[in-house]
């Protein structure tokens, strides 16, 4: 009890702790056989690759304009929410149906929901803790680091004992723990933040050399996950999942 009162007055809330552990567990659990399920049901490797591109720029889309409503209304902490419903709904699509279509688009809501929702996540944990004068955001966020490692090293496990189903409804039921511990969040800032007045600021040039920078970067690397555990599985005899052939609803 001692050292959970510790931690509690050292990080300001449990609540905040359990969301970085819960919010990432989720995403450790499902991420690694998401591709691995959809070869089982007959998707080719064009076709992943072809969601994969889609539903990045799905996010590239609608990511600007939802950030722009939640600035507007103050609605952040229901954004995260909304983001964290979206990942798990997605879930829940892999873990219950074949059908082509739902398939699809459970493809394209979690790849439209995966990224925003750790972005925003850091955002209002790091917001969080400015307010309760706290300077310990990479303490914090190593917690997401230590849910994702968790739940990908128990993934294995999961799976074994219920196959593509059980591992991913486990993410889609973390992924609904993360909704409800986002309560941690204001409902509404006290206020919104102010304009910058006078003349605008050039942009400094190494500003787009970073953002060139970690475009390829996201890009190469999220290509080879996207096909890493399928070559793993296919190519190099690796068992990684093994529930035995599916068929795909049309």
């Amino acid at each position: 009890m001692s050292v959970l009162l510790a931690l509690r007055n050292h990080f300001g809330s449990m609540r905040l702790v359990a969301l970085q552990l819960f919010s990432t567990a989720g995403l450790g659990m499902v991420y690694p056989y998401i591709n691995l399920y959809l070869t089982e049901i007959g998707f080719s490797g064009t076709l992943i690759g072809t969601l994969a591109s889609a539903g990045a720029i799905l996010t590239l889309a609608a990511t600007p304009v939802l950030n722009q409503i939640a600035d507007r209304l103050l609605i952040h902490r229901w954004l995260l929410m909304f983001y964290y419903g979206g990942f798990a709904l997605a879930a829940v699509i892999f873990a219950t149906s074949q059908h082509y279509w739902l398939v699809i688009v459970g493809v394209l809501l979690f790849r439209m929901t995966t990224g925003p929702s750790m972005t925003l996540g850091a955002q209002l944990t790091l917001s969080q803790l400015l307010r309760s004068g706290k300077t310990i955001f990479g303490q914090m966020r190593s917690f997401s680091a230590l849910g994702f490692a968790c739940a990908s090293a128990l993934a294995g496990s999961v799976f074994a004992l219920g196959g593509y189903s059980l591992t991913f409804s486990v993410g889609a039921i973390l992924s609904l723990i993360s909704v409800q511990l986002s309560t941690i969040f204001p409902a509404k800032p006290k206020e919104k933040a102010k304009a910058e007045t006078g003349p605008k600021r050039r942009r400094h040039l190494g500003i787009y050399v970073l953002a060139a920078s970690q475009f390829f970067v996201a890009m190469c690397t999220h290509n080879a996950f996207a096909f890493l555990f399928i070559h793993m599985s296919q190519n190099l005899d690796v068992a990684i999942a093994c529930s035995g052939p599916e068929k795909l609803d049309t």
